[in-house]
């Protein structure tokens, strides 16, 4: 079987298409220590993401239900939008490599077509004020019970 995370070849392409600004790290670094009671927790990135990603990882029943199981409490879940990119055309420039793994799943020409709308929207953003790109992001948190 091919898992697309066992593929090496996309690993630059996703360590550069999935970076994140130092704030949007900040902003994880805090929303991890108002929930951790030491001061170095044990933290899981799951990266179950929504609508295609959920073919190939867990949603957040099964997740929940796993943790369950393992003695671990759910506490909180929680969503927050965190700045990727500044503008359209900077997102743009990062996403032309694929770099996340649900792009696997568009032929060539959707991915292409993809591309070219956002970079007409981006050309129509550069005659404005380019506002961030935001991503939203799914945080459960457990405790061990």
């Amino acid at each position: 079987m091919n898992r697309v995370h066992d593929d090496a070849r996309l690993a630059g392409a996703y360590e550069r298409g999935n970076e994140m600004p130092e704030e949007s790290l900040r902003a994880w670094v805090g929303l991890i220590a108002s929930h951790a009671p030491c001061p170095s927790p044990a933290v899981v990135e799951i990266g179950a993401g929504t609508g295609v990603d959920e073919r190939r990882f867990p949603g957040e029943e099964e997740v929940v239900a796993d943790f369950r199981s393992a003695g671990f409490a759910l506490e909180e879940v929680t969503s927050l939008a965190q700045p990727v990119a500044d503008g359209l055309a900077a997102y743009h420039a990062r996403l032309t490599t694929r770099p996340q793994s649900k792009f696997t799943h568009l032929t060539p020409e959707e991915f292409r077509q993809g591309l070219a709308a956002m970079e007409s929207a981006a050309r129509e953003e550069a005659t404005g004020s380019p506002r961030p790109v935001l991503e939203r992001y799914d945080v459960a948190v457990f405790a061990l019970s």
